[in-house]
């Protein structure tokens, strides 16, 4: 696993439990990626290897992902804790914070760290790629 520092390495094990088999960690032409994927959908992060990912993919699950199932992830109050501790590291407290538009602001938190987010569909066999932030 990819995992930055212990706290999240604990959030993804947490986040796995309750989505078994959703999480992939891989190398993709010179970039780390991760994929979620609960069902026949993902979230994609991509960024390059020297990039937090890790930490910046857990934060936008945390805040941002739209699986119906991740609430019961986002309400255990360690993971609540460890993601407030991701947030500041990643100097992205004004996005989760009421102070800026939290869409927007991520978005821009993403780019200036060479962090791309996309949404991957399978229909028919085929994988469709579309960017959400880029």
């Amino acid at each position: 696993m990819l995992c930055a520092y212990e706290p999240q390495t604990f959030l993804w094990r947490s986040l796995q439990a309750i989505f078994p088999d959703s999480v992939d960690h891989r190398a993709k032409k010179g970039s780390k990626v991760i994929r979620f994927c609960p069902d026949n959908t993902c979230d994609e992060f991509r960024a390059a290897p020297a990039a937090r990912l890790d930490d910046l993919a857990l934060v936008y699950l945390y805040y941002f992902g739209d699986y119906y199932e991740l609430s019961t992830w986002r309400n255990a109050p360690h993971v609540r804790d460890s993601i407030a501790a991701a947030v500041r590291t990643l100097g992205l407290q004004d996005c989760v914070s009421g102070a800026a538009d939290p869409k927007d602001c991520m978005g821009k938190g993403l780019r200036r760290r060479g962090l791309k987010v996309y949404s991957v569909r399978f229909d028919e066999g085929r994988e469709s790629v579309q960017p959400i932030w880029r």
